[in-house]
């Protein structure tokens, strides 16, 4: 079973942020950060997606859904819905560096 990736619609107005969710894990999430504007970050747990909203602003989810149980799915869900951008200095810092490479 495959799946396409498709051209984002460009979007008009203010950025929603973990606006986005890939299924199809390593693959897709680097293709998606060829999209300018996004940060896909692949979660293989709650942590790690905790970890991707806060420190580097990850605005797309991907995941694998070959290793990814139904109980920590619910658990990255969770992690990545709740998680906010970090305001530390270093982690924008961050995140702008992101932005300009």
């Amino acid at each position: 079973m495959g799946l396409r990736a498709r051209r984002p619609r460009r979007r008009r107005g203010p950025r929603r942020p973990g606006g986005g969710l890939l299924l199809a894990g390593t693959g897709a999430s680097i293709a998606a950060n060829k999209v300018p504007g996004v940060r896909a970050a692949l979660c293989v747990d709650a942590y790690t997606a905790d970890g991707a909203r806060k420190w580097n602003d990850a605005n797309v989810l991907a995941l694998s859904l070959r290793l990814t149980s139904d109980v920590v799915l619910e658990e990255i869900l969770d992690a990545w819905l709740a998680g906010r951008p970090s305001t530390d200095g270093a982690d924008v810092a961050n995140v702008a560096h992101l932005d300009d490479i």
